[in-house]
């Protein structure tokens, strides 16, 4: 955290969340940077803003997963790993059919 505090921490969180959501939309990132932001969506999805809700966030994550140009095997245990979190998190049913 900032050590500012505990709204100031979410705030921080919140815009970090928020920044890797736009971030992994973007084509032919490196796998450490997915990595990142996949446990970082993983951990704080909730903080969205606008907040999403959980297959929406899921969908995201599975779209990343099914990605071509992933070529460490550990980026696609993080999003595996984030896809559950969310699961955990937000319960329902998950988007249908996302991962084949």
């Amino acid at each position: 955290g900032t050590g500012e505090g505990e709204a100031a921490d979410e705030e921080l969180r919140a815009f970090a969340v928020g920044s890797y959501m736009g971030l992994m939309d973007k084509p032919n990132l490196p796998d450490l940077l997915v990595q990142v932001g996949v446990w970082v969506i993983g951990e704080y999805w909730q903080l969205l803003r606008p907040p999403r809700d959980p297959a929406s966030v899921q969908g995201t994550l599975c779209g990343i997963l099914e990605r071509q140009n992933l070529t460490d095997p550990a980026t696609r245990r993080f999003i595996v790993t984030a896809i559950t979190k969310v699961q955990a998190l937000g319960g329902g049913g998950g988007p249908a059919g996302a991962i084949s």
